[in-house]
């Protein structure tokens, strides 16, 4: 969204800006009486929340939340946005209007066009004997089961174990892992499949306060294994959530993330470290955001669950843009 047209609307609404880090700012919450600037705005997104339990949602729905009154919120959005290139889409629903930047907050309905279905190869794994060794060496057959892992022997996917990615119980596209760990291409992903826009076991996870987040769908079955059923991952891009995953972890009831990103070395630059801070500095502002500090080149899968246990019980809490302070003991 147009950093300057936000500006504008928050002054004509006199909701004042008491930080700018970035694309994300804190203001004072014009619905209550806000001595702290609990209330933060994406300036990207136009997502906003207030920490003190106002409300949270689109740029619009806080126009409409300030006029509390759908036609004059319409014509506010509209003055400003319609006129500059910005169209607005109604969802007569929600009576909620949404800039071009925004319309992707309902993952499932923007979804009904993309059906993507298994490989016609794929098997279905429902016991040992049927089960690569590749993946018995990594999970047991239960967690195999749980999320419904298969593999192809055969096709396009050939000699890949075959990840199913859901959202909301339905199934949206799937990531292929070459059971070849020598491999140079290891993961591939179903075609047309926009992996960014989804989150791993998120419809196991979304109705908890605490979530563990990992690098891929891995370590994620790894950490449930031992335990951790509160946990997610991201694909592809793990330094930032796209607007899509965004909007569907401000719809959850997420209040505290914990980043458990591999400790690996890549050309003498920590990646994992790297990815964990540029998310924290992106989700730090909505969320209480802690480290899981991770041996280096050792993943959940190589780990005993009484070793993630005591890095889980001594995660760090970010506090800063480049690091973070502050070790907090889980009791």
């Amino acid at each position: 969204m147009d950093k300057i047209i936000i500006k504008e609307i928050l002054e004509k609404y006199k909701v004042k800006i008491a930080v700018e880090r970035g694309n994300e700012w804190r203001c004072h919450c014009p619905f209550h009486n806000d001595m702290n600037a609990s209330m933060s705005i994406n300036s990207d997104t136009g997502l906003w929340k207030c920490f003190a339990s106002c409300g949270q949602g689109s740029f619009f729905k806080l126009i409409l939340k300030l006029e509390n009154d759908y036609e004059k919120a319409k014509k506010v959005y509209d003055s400003y946005f319609k006129d500059r290139g910005i169209h607005a889409r109604i969802e007569s629903k929600k009576k909620e209007i949404n800039s071009i930047y925004a319309i992707k907050n309902n993952l499932a309905d923007i979804l009904k066009l993309q059906k993507i279905e298994l490989p016609k190869e794929f098997v279905l794994i429902e016991n040992e004997n049927d089960c690569p060794k590749y993946l018995l060496s990594r999970l047991n057959i239960e967690t195999i089961k749980y999320f419904k892992l298969g593999a192809c022997y055969e096709g396009k996917y050939k000699n890949r174990i075959i990840i199913p990615i859901y959202f909301n119980d339905e199934l949206h596209g799937f990531q292929a892992r070459d059971m070849n760990i020598d491999s140079k291409l290891r993961y591939l992903f179903a075609d047309n499949f926009e992996s960014a826009n989804f989150i791993f076991n998120f419809d196991n996870a979304k109705d908890c306060n605490e979530i563990i987040i990992t690098e891929g769908a891995f370590s994620a079955m790894s950490a449930y294994e031992k335990g951790y059923k509160n946990v997610i991952a991201l694909f592809a891009a793990v330094n930032r959530l796209s607007t899509i995953q965004l909007m569907n972890f401000m719809k959850s009831k997420f209040k505290t993330l914990i980043i458990a990103y591999d400790n690996d070395e890549d050309n003498k630059i920590n990646s994992g470290l790297k990815a964990r801070i540029e998310l924290a500095n992106q989700l730090k502002n909505y969320y209480r955001t802690f480290f899981m500090n991770m041996p280096k080149n050792i993943d959940f899968n190589d780990m005993k669950k009484e070793q993630i246990d005591n890095i889980y019980n001594n995660r760090t809490m970010f506090k800063g843009e480049k690091y973070a302070c502050k070790i907090e003991k889980k009791n």
